[in-house]
């Protein structure tokens, strides 16, 4: 453990939690607030309500002013404040120097508790254009991410896009902005964060005097997707000069187990020239320029996704040569010496995000935000008693999987799709 280094968790009026990371002689000073709602727990009616509020917090302030006062307030720190939303939570963070921690935190609970609501047909209109991107000319959603969402989850709420239809923004006001914030924004669902050079019961003192009063709600229980059964095969057409792919292999399971094994898998075939991925398509047949491999993971489920882009001309190899690494992996897994490579890398990797005190507060919370999370000592210690044999047996159940999407999103993709269906067929009709 470095010495300079102090984690705690502290409590807070109300049952509010407060992850602190101290690390002393660094200038940066982060706040962070988890929240516990997004796409995963909204209705079609609601779609994209969780992505509006998030927006809606920088439109102005109650303590801090319309949206412009408001920015400057945090600019005035040295550093600016920032917010996403995902399926299942929605994440603020203020980014400033350490001198300012007590207007810092001030102002950061200031913005989280006391929202205007003020121009709210201004800022759909902005969410409606940055729901745009996601579409081409002919109306044809092109976000891969959500096509296969769509395809793998029809009906669930995984399957709804993070930031809404036009349809559900149109139907949102003030009303239901409120309703949301008021149910969601609350004790229960609200995990804080703090890491930089400070004194952490000074950072606890400031924090409990902002945030007494704040509503204690109930905490939200992550809803269990059901995943559609069956290969899942979508061409979408696009006037883009290249094919994108999205290739989604689904496991409706998930412990802590199978989250590493899942990393493992992602990092065998995709960490570094000499991964099976990237060895093959690219530098040995010169396919594309890029080709990743993601694991993901939600409530009581896990997935391996494949990405690429290549052209019209090379679609259909690269769709051969993607079925024949898959029915070789089947025949005879990875190597001993690939999860050699893989486990040092990994751990690699895990040594250094702990340099910076930010991956060290996100390893302090994330057991309380993610399902089966381990930390970066757990990995560590469960690296050791993860054998090749467990990595290909989790592989193959991927590979074989009952959930699995492909979509093609190009030009014209349905001339070329009988090809691709032949050689998708040879591989997984066999499995």
């Amino acid at each position: 453990m470095n010495s300079n280094l102090d984690r705690q968790i502290l409590d807070l009026p109300g049952g509010l939690k407060l992850y602190a990371l101290r690390q002393e002689g660094i200038k940066t000073l982060t706040l962070h607030a988890w929240v516990r709602v997004g796409s995963l727990f909204e209705t079609p009616e609601v779609s994209g309500i969780s992505h509006f509020l998030e927006h809606m917090l920088f439109r102005g302030n109650q303590k801090l002013g319309d949206s412009l006062a408001l920015s400057l307030a945090m600019e005035e720190l040295g550093g600016e404040i920032n917010a996403a939303t995902g399926i299942d939570q929605t994440e603020y963070w203020l980014e400033c120097h350490q001198s300012y921690l007590e207007e810092a935190i001030r102002r950061f609970s200031q913005f989280l508790r006391y929202p205007l609501f003020e121009q709210i047909d201004t800022e759909k209109k902005i969410i409606l254009e940055e729901i745009k991107a996601d579409f081409n000319e002919q109306g044809h959603l092109i976000d891969g991410d959500q096509v296969s969402a769509q395809l793998l989850w029809p009906d669930s709420t995984m399957g709804l896009p993070i930031s809404g239809t036009n349809q559900s923004l149109k139907s949102l006001g003030l009303e239901e902005l409120k309703y949301w914030y008021q149910t969601h924004y609350t004790s229960a669902n609200l995990i804080l964060g703090i890491s930089g050079d400070f004194e952490p019961i000074e950072a606890q003192r400031l924090f409990a005097e902002e945030m007494t009063g704040l509503s204690r709600g109930k905490r939200n229980s992550l809803p269990l997707p059901k995943a559609k059964l069956g290969d899942q095969i979508c061409w979408v057409t696009d006037g883009d000069s290249q094919y994108s792919l999205h290739w989604t292999f689904l496991l409706e399971k998930l412990d802590p187990q199978i989250r590493l094994i899942t990393q493992l898998i992602s990092r065998l075939l995709d960490d570094g020239a000499s991964s099976r991925l990237q060895r093959i398509v690219r530098e040995e047949k010169g396919l594309v320029y890029d080709i990743r491999a993601q694991a993901g993971f939600y409530p009581g489920g896990a997935y391996l996704c494949l990405m690429s882009q290549v052209g019209p001309t090379s679609l259909t190899e690269l769709t051969a040569t993607l079925a024949d690494l898959f029915k070789e992996i089947l025949a005879h897994g990875f190597t001993q010496a690939e999860l050699d490579l893989c486990k040092l890398r990994f751990q690699t990797a895990l040594d250094c995000y702990l340099d910076s005190a930010e991956g060290r507060l996100h390893e302090l919370v994330a057991p309380d935000l993610f399902p089966c999370y381990l930390t970066v000592d757990e990995i560590s210690a469960a690296l050791h008693c993860v054998d090749l044999a467990q990595v290909n047996e989790l592989c193959r159940q991927y590979l074989t999987s009952a959930n699995r999407a492909f979509v093609f999103i190009g030009p014209e993709p349905k001339k070329l799709e009988a090809q691709v269906r032949a050689h998708l067929g040879a591989w997984y009709s066999k499995n």
